[in-house]
């Protein structure tokens, strides 16, 4: 190379480089946190813990042992007895076998089994659904029986108040030592 034919490079402005070194840093920030949410735990949140358990064989994609935390999924207890505590305060005692979908702190699907929940006043609201229809709580004490196969679900309210609001659109209230009998085409007490 001739001498002639060399182009000199411009030298950077002293003044830019912090600029760019700013720009560089807050960009890789940026990439961080965008890194860190795209990586965060999916998990659903906690709804309730299983207070207690008695020989409780659980089929289940969350942890079913006593003291342990669930959030909402599908439950199934082949056998024993499961007490659940909601967050809401609302406890449910579960024997098997018995296959439930916890949605939230104030709501369960109950497909079959037996089950009994306490529900204090905290919790007034609770909502049980079945496949006839929806039991929401008014601070009660109540029982459901509801078989795998079976042609009709038997309630109890053993203390309170409880609204069942049939698939059909009938709507009746439930009191202490009232029973009832639901299937797809009625409610009888």
């Amino acid at each position: 190379l001739r001498e002639k034919e060399v182009i000199p490079m411009p030298q950077a402005d002293r003044k830019t480089r912090p600029a760019v070194a700013l720009l560089a840093g807050a960009a890789a920030a940026v990439l961080v946190l965008a890194t860190i949410l795209t990586l965060k735990d999916d998990r659903p949140a906690s709804v309730g813990r299983i207070v207690s358990s008695e020989l409780a064989g659980w089929q289940s994609d969350q942890p079913t042992i006593e003291g342990a935390e669930f959030g909402p999924g599908t439950y199934l207890l082949q056998r024993g007895v499961a007490i659940s505590g909601f967050h809401s305060g609302a406890e449910m005692v579960l024997e098997g076998p018995a296959r439930i979908e916890v949605v939230s702190e104030m709501q369960v699907i109950f497909d079959y089994g037996n089950a009994s929940f306490n529900v204090p006043e905290s919790a007034v609201g609770f909502q049980v659904d079945t496949r006839y229809g929806q039991i929401v709580d008014h601070g009660t004490r109540f029982s459901l029986s509801l078989g795998e196969e079976g042609d009709e679900a038997r309630l109890a309210v053993n203390e309170g108040e409880v609204a069942i609001h049939h698939s059909g659109g009938e709507v009746k209230h439930f009191f202490t030592s009232e029973t009832a009998l639901i299937d797809e085409r009625q409610l009888r007490s």
